[in-house]
């Protein structure tokens, strides 16, 4: 993950901008470790994911890789065809992502658990284009894609 874009989401987490849906039991889990945050924390927890050793994520979706490379194209505008993201437009890197959590916040962005804030510019563009996949089978597509990213 990207130090920008973790800066982002737990500055999000933070205000009370993401995290506060009831549905949404990861964000409400996170919430209350990130409300209490200063930013000098905030700067020494995205040291401290820089210094992991990168390690591969695990598949554990199964989908369409064909359907899912199609759905992507979409998605390829704002997180590159590559998948690594784009700072400039504030798309991260999908690629190199656990597919479970892709999906759930996919499924988190379809349902309006995540996104819905009026300050959360990023999370309503990720709505609107959620809303594409419609359902878990368009997100099993989509993110059996990203497995496949950097892979090769």
């Amino acid at each position: 993950m990207e130090p920008w874009y973790l800066k982002r989401q737990l500055e999000n987490f933070r205000a009370g901008i993401r995290g506060t849906h009831a549905s949404d039991v990861e964000g409400i889990a996170m919430r209350p470790m990130a409300a209490k945050l200063s930013d000098a924390s905030i700067v020494d927890i995205i040291d401290w994911v820089g210094s992991w050793e990168y390690k591969p994520t695990e598949i554990t979706l199964e989908g369409n890789v064909a359907v899912g490379e199609r759905l992507y194209t979409q998605c390829a505008t704002c997180h590159g065809a590559d998948g690594k993201g784009n700072e400039a437009l504030g798309a991260p890197a999908l690629r190199g992502q656990n597919d479970w959590y892709l999906a759930t916040q996919l499924r988190n962005f379809i349902e309006g658990w995540r996104g819905s804030h009026p300050q959360d510019s990023f999370g309503q563009q990720m709505t609107v284009m959620a809303q594409s996949l419609q359902n878990d089978e368009g997100i099993n597509n989509v993110v059996s894609y990203i497995n496949t990213l950097g892979r090769n």
